[in-house]
């Protein structure tokens, strides 16, 4: 059965608080940029206490230079059955493949 992917709030917030130093931000120029009122709030992420919203997601994406989802961590046990899941699916990918006439009438 398909399990929907759960994200791992403690081990997002240590990537999170580490691609920050590694890029020499402090709270407080975090805070200045993604225009927070408290510190507290990036704390709370730091500790995965919470998740920043999509607003503030995206900001820390443009300002780290990442995409998005590589600042969020899945639960190991998820991020398994994913990989199950994906090899069981190559084998129909191939078959889709041998139906390639179907683009060629498209555009007539």
């Amino acid at each position: 059965m398909f399990q929907a992917p759960e994200i791992d709030m403690e081990r997002t917030g240590k990537r999170i608080r580490q691609l920050c130093v590694l890029n020499g931000y402090s709270v407080r120029d975090l805070q200045r940029y993604l225009l927070i009122g408290c510190p507290q709030s990036i704390y709370n992420w730091y500790h995965g206490k919470t998740l920043p919203s999509l607003d503030h997601l995206f900001g820390l994406s443009v300002l780290l230079h990442i995409p998005m989802n590589w600042l969020l961590v899945a639960e190991p046990s998820v991020c398994r059955q994913q990989q199950k899941r994906r090899f069981t699916r190559i084998p129909q990918m191939r078959r889709m493949d041998s139906y390639r006439h179907f683009g060629r009438n498209c555009g007539r």
